[in-house]
């Protein structure tokens, strides 16, 4: 069976148009993974700020939680000292 050169062109053609569509849809997909992953670095990097800077205020809190508990435990004994006189 001889083909024509018309024929075998087209052929060939049909076969480069697939392989460029293959080639552009694996670029679009890298594309898209690329996006995905910028997209939860940007959401971790996110969230791990958010909690550190929770656990910034926690600790500063704490700390004037702290020196409060102690200016009210002094007071307290004072006020109980003056009780027992």
């Amino acid at each position: 069976m001889v083909h024509s050169s018309n024929e075998v062109d087209r052929v060939r053609y049909k076969a480069l148009d697939l392989h460029l569509h293959k080639h552009r849809f694996y670029q679009y997909q890298l594309q898209i993974q690329l996006k995905w992953v910028m997209e939860f670095k940007l959401i971790s990097l996110t969230k791990s700020s958010l909690r550190n800077k929770y656990r910034l205020t926690r600790s500063e809190k704490l700390a004037e939680a702290e020196r409060e508990y102690e200016m009210l435990k002094s007071e307290g004994k004072k006020h109980q000292e003056d009780l027992t006189r």
